[in-house]
């Protein structure tokens, strides 16, 4: 079926993107004069600077990846909350249904309020092994595990929290399991080629996990500081240390340089907000800076054009890549998954605009008439085909008036313009047609004749405000259902009588 466009207020999408443009044009501009300009005689600065801004965007580049996990798993929460199913058990055995096809996905479950597990078997040996249950615990309204090697793909993961309601109230959580190449891909960088180290450190343990490094058979491996510690000489312990005492601290950024192996690096520290606890360092050989600014310097000229479509056409991707997350989460956000119909949230929403833009409108509230006989006679499979059928009625014979909203079980909501109370009339008598020519049946062969009760309110006539329009429309609606059902009344005639 499909899906009515989405209210909400426009986006200004064109002056986001040539602000950022030109955010990004003048930075980069700013940084060429000032890294030509005092070149010479800052060399040594120069190289904790470079080395610096390179883990800044990594980092920046970091977080936002993480955010829009974090984004789209309290999205999905919520969407899971919304669905208000008994268990915990229903909502997996539902999520098991369900194809994702994002590469970085690994797995979803969930988490009762007992803090019964409902996973793999192998998913549920990791959480006892990395104490995922305490992660759990933390989610407000999300919480991100610290990376581990999970035993499924034998790479290193990292899992999510999000809370979710279910059953009289309960409140549980439902996890999902990304595979830590996404943030890996993220973190590389081909302008500075083989001599670039990224890594990412727990600054509990310094365990670190490569991303990028000049053999590519150690990416996605762990290793630990202190390796490069114990060879380290007496002079350059001393710088090292402090550099890994000031992390334990909770530093935001940690500069150091350093002699390891006959070579002299510049080594840069920035924390990643998203994972509390883990730091991204790059390392780069103090040489490599140098050389590289010097070729810099001398094709300056050349390569500005260059480079600067290249920012933009980054600023570009990023730009298109958030626009794409935030259609998805508005999309989970406003719309009932099972009718494809916009939900309580966007019905509220586009309620509170049509008010404001004070233009004629009827409000309908819809019940479908002994609907909770179908679903106990019938079952729950028939209940739900019944309620795809009758959003399908109504879209096609009200909709191209309006919008049409579920708001859960078998209530609808109609938004609908309004020229005159005739027209609006006729339309729901054809509607009331067309639902009686329904027909269910189960394996038993059992037929029911399906009808609705309406109740309709004007807008400004019998209000000209939400709370009492609602309220009009719903009086409506209950003094048809008392009257016999199968039909539809306006206010204005309860009024009357």
């Amino acid at each position: 079926m499909k899906k009515q466009n989405e209210p909400g207020n426009p986006i200004k999408k064109g002056k986001t993107l040539i602000i950022t443009c030109g955010i990004c044009l003048a930075v980069f501009i700013l940084a060429i004069a000032v890294l030509i300009v005092t070149f010479n005689n800052l060399i040594t600065k120069h190289d904790q600077e470079m080395s610096g801004e390179i883990c800044t965007i990594m980092t920046e580049k970091m977080n936002t990846a993480i955010d829009s996990m974090i984004a789209t798993t309290a999205g999905v929460g919520a969407v899971l909350t919304a669905e208000n199913f008994s268990t915990a058990a229903e909502a997996y055995d539902a999520i098991q249904e369900t194809e994702v096809s994002d590469e970085h996905f690994l797995s979803m479950g969930f988490v009762d309020a007992d803090k019964n597990i409902y996973a793999t078997d192998t998913e549920k040996s990791e959480f006892k092994k990395w104490e995922l249950l305490k992660t759990a615990d933390l989610a407000d309204p999300v919480s991100i595990s610290v990376p581990y090697r999970s035993a499924i793909c034998g790479q290193p993961v990292f899992t999510m929290f999000s809370r979710f309601g279910y059953g009289d109230g309960k409140q549980g959580w439902m996890f999902v399991t990304y595979r830590f190449d996404y943030l890996q891909k993220v973190a590389v960088t081909s302008s500075l080629g083989d001599n670039l180290d990224i890594g990412l450190v727990d600054s509990d343990s310094f365990n670190v996990i490569v991303c990028v490094t000049k053999d590519s058979r150690y990416i996605g491996s762990w290793t630990n500081t202190y390796l490069v510690l114990q060879d380290l000489d007496e002079k350059e312990t001393g710088k090292f240390t402090s550099w890994m005492a000031d992390m334990k601290k909770g530093e935001e950024s940690i500069a150091v340089q350093y002699e390891y192996d006959g070579m002299d690096y510049t080594q840069f520290t920035t924390k990643i907000e998203s994972m509390p606890g883990w730091y991204l360092v790059v390392r780069i050989p103090s040489s490599v800076l140098s050389s590289t600014m010097e070729h810099f310097k001398n094709h300056v000229i050349n390569f500005v054009f260059v480079l600067l479509i290249i920012v933009f056409v980054l600023v570009f991707s990023m730009y298109r890549f958030n626009k794409h997350e935030n259609e998805l989460l508005e999309e989970i956000s406003e719309h009932d998954p099972l009718t494809g119909l916009l939900n309580r949230r966007a019905f509220e929403m586009c309620l509170k605009q049509k008010v404001e833009a004070k233009k004629y409108f009827a409000l309908i509230f819809f019940d479908v008439d002994h609907f909770k006989i179908v679903n106990d006679t019938l079952g729950h499979d028939i209940g739900d085909e019944l309620l795809v059928k009758f959003s399908q009625i109504l879209v096609s014979k009200l909709g191209k008036s309006g919008k049409i909203f579920r708001l859960g079980g078998d209530e609808f909501i109609g938004i609908l313009d309004m020229d005159n109370q005739y027209d609006i009339d006729e339309k729901l008598r054809i509607t009331l047609h067309e639902v009686h020519q329904i027909t269910l049946s189960n394996s038993e062969g059992l037929i029911e004749k399906m009808s609705f009760s309406a109740g309709i309110a004007r807008f400004p006539f019998d209000a000209d405000e939400m709370d009492n329009l609602t309220k009009y429309a719903d009086e409506a609606l209950y003094n048809i259902k008392k009257n016999g059902r199968d039909g539809y009344c306006w206010y204005e005639n309860l009024k009357k009588e």
